[in-house]
């Protein structure tokens, strides 16, 4: 489900061009002083399948994952956030969990 105005430009954005994005985990935006820094910096780009407006504003959009990457650097011109990326290795196996 997308519903923030910037993302929901994006997606339009998107869905005019290549249908792909770059999607993140759950993430927060701390401004300090005309610098931004993101908390998650690895997502997926993945492409758009399917996308439904439903009438509250929201759009339901249907993705597949495509590559993980690393974010490295955004900029917000076009009123909402671009990502430059690089994509990871896939043969790279993710650290485990922390046991309690």
């Amino acid at each position: 489900m997308i519903g923030r105005p910037t993302s929901v430009r994006a997606l339009e954005f998107a869905l005019e061009g290549s249908k792909r994005f770059f999607s993140q985990r759950k993430w927060t935006l701390r401004s300090t002083s005309r610098r931004h820094r993101i908390s998650y910096a690895v997502g997926t780009v993945a492409n758009i399948v399917q996308s439904v407006k439903l009438s509250d504003g929201n759009i339901k959009v249907l993705v597949e994952g495509v590559q993980r990457v690393r974010a490295i650097r955004y900029s917000n011109d076009p009123g909402f956030f671009v990502a430059d990326v690089e994509l990871l290795d896939e043969t790279s196996t993710p650290a485990p969990a922390p046991t309690c």
